[in-house]
């Protein structure tokens, strides 16, 4: 099935109505150091965090497919965050996994600015696996992170920038009210040999605060609904 809007355009027109229904300043969450995909360089607001995302990939019937697991452990100013990632078409099977580590180095306060500093592992189990990976089992990482108030009425805006040796990503995640945020990324893979290397996600995010997440995300590369649910403690 395939939906007629991208996830870009679904993101501006979440982020238009977060200038329409006069959005909150962000509040702290479960998800505090993640926005999509990539994560933030602000610290988890709960020592753990776990998570599970599955694609919807036929509303109908419904059909679902696993497609991440996540799990964050802070210590400090220090994150470690694993992902095991699994391939949905043609057939289901495991695609790659990724320990991230990360140091929130700097802090800002009045500018509400973070900046941390980290690498990555990938681990994949075949050639073929090699080869969705450009060969680059390892990376450094850096992250910025940043809270703007370009309206009065909008409240805080997110913006989150993170690069590795694979991807360029640019987040957004803005308060529609106190439990909902509208959340988008724009992913450039700069290291790929793909024709179209810019991808999109974008959808809500739905906030527990300190227990639990849910995220209903569109996203271009899978051309299908993404449902993310995740918990802390």
């Amino acid at each position: 099935m395939k939906y007629p809007l991208t996830a870009a355009a679904a993101a501006c027109a979440l982020l238009a109505a977060a200038g329409a229904a006069r959005a909150f300043e962000l509040e702290p969450g479960v998800n505090n150091a993640g926005m999509i995909e990539y994560p933030t360089a602000l610290d988890q607001y709960l020592k753990n965090t776990v998570s599970g995302t599955v694609e919807l990939i036929d509303p109908g019937a419904p059909e679902l497919a696993a497609e991440n697991i996540r799990y964050g452990l802070q210590l400090g100013a220090f994150q470690v965050q694993g992902d095991m990632y699994f391939l949905t078409e043609p057939k289901k099977e495991f695609d790659q996994g990724i320990v991230r580590a990360k140091l929130r180095i700097l802090q800002f306060d009045p500018e509400r600015t973070s900046i941390a500093v980290g690498g990555l592992a990938r681990l994949v189990s075949d050639a073929d696996g090699r080869d969705r990976i450009d060969h680059r089992p390892f990376s450094l990482l850096g992250i910025v992170t940043t809270e703007l108030f370009p309206l009065r009425e909008w409240g805080g805006v997110l913006l989150n920038g993170y690069l590795d040796n694979r991807v360029l990503d640019l987040g957004a995640k803005v308060q529609l009210y106190h439990f909902i945020k509208a959340v988008a990324e724009v992913d450039w893979y700069h290291t790929s040999d793909i024709e179209d290397r810019v991808k999109s996600k974008g959808g809500i995010e739905i906030e527990g605060q300190t227990s639990f997440f849910i995220q209903f995300i569109y996203s271009e590369r899978f051309d299908h609904m993404l449902v993310t649910v995740g918990a802390g403690f």
